[in-house]
């Protein structure tokens, strides 16, 4: 019982931890207002067009005046609606609209701003403006070694170069850029490449302490035989974050590894307790059967008398033996799980070892069915001793 109070103790701080580990991290105090998604990347081909949307949602418990806009979009992007309310709880979708017919093929960083009384936020936005006669395709993905990016820190790209036209080996100049969201030119890099069908590096490059916190991009740019091939990857330069084993998390993940480690030990140690008990009734259980067993085999036998009344009344008797024997043997049975429950509380493993030896001992000699078997016909009876020894039983008794 007080394993078992233990184990459940246990378990509810476990889950208690858990919840609020989880709460500390996702269920965090919301913002006056949300946006989503967090940021926008979309390409377009040169001359074309296309459409963003953005949804707002209010989640403050009155109502609020939304004011929305563009910065380094002139030209290239516009909204229709820039003022509108939204009661507690609502949301509203902004379409923006792209149209790049005054501006090449480039990379454009820009920014959709979301104000309030209360809060204003910033949504970076890369708009890949393409040559529909390009050659390349250039991906771009963070390497997660590097994805926390920080002041002195290190930025880690994986960069691969595809020829649209296939295995072609080609040489070409990549011009590497990186500019803040006003479109400012932050660094310049050339490198000339050989591009057979594909090409994949990794690129890491130190940030300064210099630098300003905040959002930027990473272009790629390769010029072949005057068309130009770009793309744009999206990163933040944020504080560095703690290492796992300064942080408050690791205290909490700390605690909870010893937690579940005291409860696993717990059960550990009521299972094998129980396991005790389970033999038990595994050896109670094969008792009850060759009692069972021999009373069956005993009926067998009555279904030679000839005379009926006389075997009614043999049947009736040893159905009311049969009754008998399985009520002493479980009153038995009752009475050694107790006494078994108590050396547990006690913590007797070998005493308990020892009781259960004896106890299999005594339901090989079928006590029960000695006693109540022997009024029934001793000579019945004794025709069944041969028969129950070849089955390994103890038959002293009956002789």
């Amino acid at each position: 019982m007080v394993k078992k109070t233990i184990l459940v103790v246990g378990l509810a701080v476990a889950v208690i931890v858990i919840f609020a580990f989880v709460g500390l991290n996702y269920f965090s105090e919301k913002e006056s207002f949300s946006v989503k998604p967090y940021s926008l990347q979309l390409g377009i081909l040169l001359d074309g067009e296309a459409t963003a949307v953005v949804k707002i949602t209010n989640n403050e418990k009155t109502e609020q005046e939304f004011d929305v806009s563009l910065t380094n979009f002139e030209n290239l992007a516009f909204i229709d609606e820039k003022k509108f309310s939204l009661a507690s709880g609502d949301s509203k979708e902004v379409e923006i609209f792209f149209n790049n017919s005054e501006k090449g093929v480039d990379i454009y960083p820009g920014q959709l701003i979301v104000r309030t009384s209360l809060l204003e936020k910033k949504i970076p936005i890369l708009l890949n403006v393409r040559d529909k006669n390009r050659i390349f395709t250039i991906n771009q993905d963070g390497i997660p070694e590097h994805s926390n990016v920080y002041l002195g820190g290190k930025l880690g790209i994986k960069l691969s170069v595809f020829d649209i036209e296939g295995e072609n080996t080609r040489e070409v100049k990549a011009k590497y850029l990186i500019k803040n969201f006003k479109d400012e030119l932050i660094l310049s890099q050339e490198k000339a490449l050989t591009i057979d069908g594909t090409y994949e590096t990794d690129y890491v490059f130190d940030i300064p302490e210099d630098w300003a916190k905040g959002d930027y991009v990473f272009v790629v740019s390769i010029d072949y035989k005057e068309i130009k091939n770009t793309a744009g990857y999206l990163f933040t330069i944020s504080d560095k974050q703690e290492t796992f084993t300064d942080n408050t998390n690791f205290f909490i993940l700390f605690i909870l590894i010893f937690i579940v480690g005291v409860v696993i030990l717990c059960f550990y140690f009521t299972k094998s307790r129980d396991d005790l008990l389970v033999q038990l009734k595994k050896q109670q259980n094969r008792e009850l059967k060759r009692n069972l067993a021999f009373v069956r085999s005993s009926k067998i036998k009555l279904d030679k008398i000839k005379d009926g009344s006389e075997k009614t009344q043999k049947v009736r008797e040893l159905k009311q033996i049969k009754n008998k024997i399985v009520g002493d043997i479980k009153k038995k049975q009752r009475v050694q799980v107790k006494e078994l429950k108590k050396l547990k509380k006690r913590g007797r493993k070998n005493e308990i070892n020892n009781k259960l030896k004896n106890w299999e001992n005594q339901g090989y000699q079928m006590v029960e069915a000695e006693n109540n078997m022997k009024d029934f016909s001793d000579d019945f009876v004794k025709k069944h001793v041969d028969t129950w020894k070849k089955k390994g039983f103890d038959t002293s008794y009956l002789k």
